[in-house]
């Protein structure tokens, strides 16, 4: 399993990252939208510290593993009310015409730690290309995690 960020940007050719990355405190991923399911390549000690998975638990999924009973549900109500089966095509479009679109973008999510804790999840999606041609090669994925919003969302 891979641990060393420099190592997975030299496999993708892009070390002109690693200054701007390895300046990231905290809880991100980096995927890799060539492969099935866009899977995990790169954990940050941070996520692994967040999420309570190791990095062997945690390498070649998709986020969507982080996903539980009250993820859609509760995102759906902060973007519109509409039943619980359409926010999953709502979160999932949104993510998928940002990957698409390779754009960036911010959601909030409900999210669940390896012991079935919920945290708040202001994930931050960017796609990341190489300088020297127009093709996106990883996706960065930014985690800020915490229980303490939930009364400060309240009534949004």
């Amino acid at each position: 399993v891979p641990v060393d960020l420099g190592i997975v940007l030299k496999e993708y050719k892009t070390e002109e990252w690693l200054p701007d990355l390895v300046t990231l405190n905290g809880s991100y991923i980096l995927t890799d939208p060539n492969t099935k399911d866009n899977e995990i390549v790169f954990v940050s000690d941070g996520f692994v510290e967040l999420s309570g998975y190791s990095r062997s638990e945690i390498m070649h999924k998709n986020c969507r593993f982080l996903q539980g009973k009250n993820t859609t549900q509760h995102s759906i109500e902060r973007i519109r009310h509409v039943s619980s089966s359409l926010c999953i095509s709502v979160i999932v479009f949104i993510f998928s015409q940002l990957i698409k679109e390779e754009k960036s973008g911010v959601v909030h999510l409900i999210n669940y730690k390896k012991t079935g804790e919920e945290f708040h999840n202001m994930f931050l999606l960017c796609p990341l290309k190489r300088r020297d041609e127009d093709r996106v090669v990883l996706f960065l994925g930014c985690q800020s995690g915490g229980s303490v919003m939930t009364k400060d969302l309240e009534g949004l």
